[in-house]
């Protein structure tokens, strides 16, 4: 696509979620707006990008439980620091805990590893600004595929970095439906056309476009299964932080996340998982269902299980 039409789609994109916002900040969520402060920041990349960030600080009489590191979905391609604001709003007054979302640079315009970089690099300054506070990475579809890859990524560093605390990971993208390890392929089965009655065409992610948000964030071949790419593939389970799953199950990723759990599990990862009768995150286009709401507040109740010592 070119630049003009990308950034009109993005627009769009974004005028909608501001959009859902306002509608439910005015309404249903009014509670939101209140007892927390928000700003707007920007955090030094490591290429000396500016990476823009937006902190949620409750005002509450009682401490701290840490830090929840936002990373919004949107296929790499889509989103900003709106695209989740309801959530980290529900976070940070639910849980008492700092919230900061980042708006990390977007494909095609950044491909791999860019994305990654700014969110590796906004939880430098997050650990070096808050070094006492647990960090609990909560990651949405592409965002839970960055921040599974920088959980290994800060397990593994040779800065001797604090560990996050835990991950809460929801409808996460794992794994290029190209390089399905061997031994996952007979249960990765969420893209077929059979769960779906022969007919992709009518849900919000389709095969078509999930393949076209893998294309843009443009993996080498050679890197498809190393464990800065995609966490199924080449990442070390072993000693990653405690982990809250939710997916869903008319969604072609259901399986990106239930085998990455089976992989957890696997290596003695504590893991707690929940499933929803609905679409690739329902719950951020259409919050005003019951259905949304409950699954919000099981997301507070994995972050609060994740701060748990």
């Amino acid at each position: 696509l070119s630049k003009i039409i990308m950034e009109d789609l993005r627009a769009t994109y974004n005028a909608k979620n501001i959009r859902i916002n306002d509608l439910q900040l005015s309404g249903l969520q009014k509670r939101l707006l209140s007892n927390m402060i928000t700003s707007d920041n920007i955090v030094e990349g490591s290429d000396g990008y500016k990476i823009p960030i937006r902190t949620y600080v409750p005002k509450s009489s009682h401490a701290v439980r840490g830090i929840a590191y936002y990373i919004h979905g949107g296929g790499w391609r889509f989103g900003d620091l709106n695209a989740g604001d309801l959530s980290c709003r529900r976070l940070c007054l639910d849980t008492n805990a700092i919230v900061i979302s980042v708006d990390y640079r977007l494909v095609p315009e950044n491909p791999f590893p860019t994305p990654m970089q700014d969110v590796w690099d906004t939880y430098l300054w997050i650990v070096s600004e808050y070094p006492e506070l647990p960090v609990v990475l909560v990651g949405s579809s592409a965002g839970g595929h960055l921040a599974a890859i920088l959980a290994a990524r800060v397990r593994d560093s040779k800065q001797q970095l604090r560990r996050a605390a835990g991950m809460l990971l929801r409808c996460p993208v794992t794994v290029h439906p190209n390089s399905v390890p061997e031994k996952h392929k007979t249960k990765y089965n969420s893209w077929r056309l059979g769960i779906f009655d022969g007919d992709t065409s009518k849900l919000m992610l389709t095969p078509e476009k999930m393949r076209l948000c893998h294309e843009e964030l443009a993996v080498p071949l050679e890197k498809l299964e190393s464990p800065e790419a995609y966490p199924l593939n080449g990442i070390e389970f072993t000693d990653l932080p405690k982990t809250y799953v939710q997916s869903c199950a008319f969604d072609i990723l259901q399986m990106d996340a239930l085998c990455y759990v089976d992989e957890l599990k696997a290596a003695k990862v504590v893991v707690k998982t929940d499933v929803y009768q609905g679409e690739h995150t329902f719950w951020l286009k259409k919050p005003e269902l019951p259905e949304s709401e409950a699954a919000e507040k099981d997301m507070v109740k994995g972050a609060l299980w994740l701060f748990e010592d």
